[in-house]
């Protein structure tokens, strides 16, 4: 939230940050809010910013990937951890007993998920002529493609 340079949308997040912090983090809120936020970060364009948030979501994915194949959790190697359970065996279990990797790697999902949507909705808005950034829809592929 911090790092939100336009000052209309740091107006709007900026309060929402006390419902963040470790003590009385709403995961729930978070999850929703975070793809939002790295979305404003993409379309503020800074590459630096955009090379950090896309190796993070590297790293997270790689460590769910290292997770699965030696069969253990190592919870210290998901950035951003949501949940400290360890992981048992079992292909379907409640969310409430995920690892921390595995709703790191939920949430990273639903990034991109949230990206996708985003640049469909927008490229339709472009070419129905609505008034849109041309730039703002550039980045946001841009950071998809990698």
């Amino acid at each position: 939230i911090s790092q939100i340079e336009d000052p209309r949308i740091a107006g709007i997040v900026k309060p929402c940050e006390a419902l963040l912090h470790e003590d009385r983090a709403d995961t729930a809120f978070a999850a929703f809010l975070l793809p939002h936020l790295i979305l404003q970060l993409v379309m503020e364009g800074r590459p630096g910013k955009c090379h950090q948030i896309r190796e993070e979501i590297l790293a997270v994915l790689n460590s769910v990937v290292s997770d699965g194949s030696s069969g253990s959790t190592d919870t210290a190697a998901a950035p951003r951890q949501l949940h400290g359970e360890a992981s048992r065996a079992g292909a379907e279990k409640p969310v409430a007993e995920l690892d921390a990797a595995s709703l790191s790697a939920q949430t990273v999902f639903s990034v991109i998920d949230f990206f996708y949507g985003w640049t469909r909705h927008h490229l339709n808005q472009l070419k129905a002529g609505a008034e849109a950034s041309d730039a703002s829809y550039r980045r946001a592929c841009d950071f998809l493609a990698g």
